[in-house]
């Protein structure tokens, strides 16, 4: 952790600093800026920083992460105490405090603070959770094919909060009942029109309906086909072009990750927390796994 952060480097997005880092500095507001000594203060006595500590079970002295337009976060040892004004994030935390989930980070505690512990007046809570590495590359375009899903997403029927873990095992088995159709002449396959052609949904419903796939198979399979290379006719215009696509589906890390962010953002929905925030900065690496964090911007699903 130690050399993570003093290898930080002066980036100002986080696609541009995944895995360098250039110490003293720290986003705020998203913007990267030179930390002073008046910004890594705390802006309390040292018994109120050790009744927080006793509170949240942290350890060592503070060291600042980072600030937005609702909080800062501090880190102490290997957990991170955040003071925020977000009522949001503050419920959305307590939902799911104390519950593990491989693809989001562990809340520890959560606290409506008095004034006397607030960093500011206006920041009246806290919450007590792990703290995670950066993001490699394959995660954050994971993310970002992610957040497209999420952005389109009309209900919980639609992929991201109702996923299942055999989702993924499923589309490798519909994939390669697809590369063996083709193979053998059952499914036959044609160029598109041109190159902007965006008209793949239908061609894959034909195929679909050709090989018996639910409605839900469909989906699914789509949900991976066209992970990551939008939606163009190219891959399934022949035979070859089709073999190299499937190859990569089926072995790029970022089908992985989507799938790990999917059902992160199901457990969240599980608990009553629709996460539509989503993005680059609010995802880490949890042992080796993609994981959600900084579940504020929510909103609550009612109770059926």
């Amino acid at each position: 952790m130690k050399e993570l952060i003093e290898k930080w480097r002066g980036y100002k997005k986080l696609d541009e600093r995944i895995n360098t880092l250039d110490s003293g500095k720290r986003f705020i507001n998203d913007s990267l800026v030179q930390v002073t000594e008046g910004t890594r203060d705390l802006k309390l006595t040292p018994d109120k920083i050790n009744q927080l500590k006793d509170w949240g079970g942290l350890q060592g002295n503070p060291e600042f992460l980072g600030a937005g337009s609702k909080g800062a976060a501090y880190l102490f040892g290997d957990k991170v105490l955040k003071f925020t004004s977000d009522a949001t994030e503050y419920r959305a935390a307590k939902a799911i405090v104390g519950k593990e989930h491989p693809n989001v980070y562990t809340i520890f505690e959560v606290r409506e603070l008095p004034p006397e512990l607030r960093r500011y007046r206006h920041q009246g809570y806290a919450i007590v959770y792990s703290y995670l590495d950066y993001p490699n590359k394959l995660m954050v375009e994971a993310t970002k094919a992610m957040y497209q899903r999420v952005v389109k997403a009309t209900g919980p029927k639609l992929g991201p909060y109702a996923w299942r873990d055999t989702f993924l095992p499923e589309a490798e088995t519909l994939i390669k009942q697809l590369i063996k159709a083709v193979s053998v002449g059952d499914i036959a396959l044609s160029p598109p029109a041109n190159k902007w052609d965006d008209t793949i949904k239908p061609k894959i419903d034909s195929i679909g309906d050709a090989l018996g796939w639910s409605d839900l198979q469909i989906e699914i399979f789509t949900s991976f086909w066209t992970l990551n290379v939008g939606l163009y006719n190219s891959t399934l215009s022949d035979e070859v072009s089709l073999l190299n696509h499937a190859k990569e589906v089926l072995s790029d890390p970022r089908t992985l990750y989507f799938n790990q962010l999917a059902l992160g953002l199901t457990f969240l929905y599980n608990n009553g927390i629709i996460f539509n925030d989503l993005k680059t900065s609010n995802v880490m690496e949890k042992n080796g796994q993609i994981a959600i964090i900084d579940i504020g911007y929510a909103t609550f699903r009612k109770e059926t």
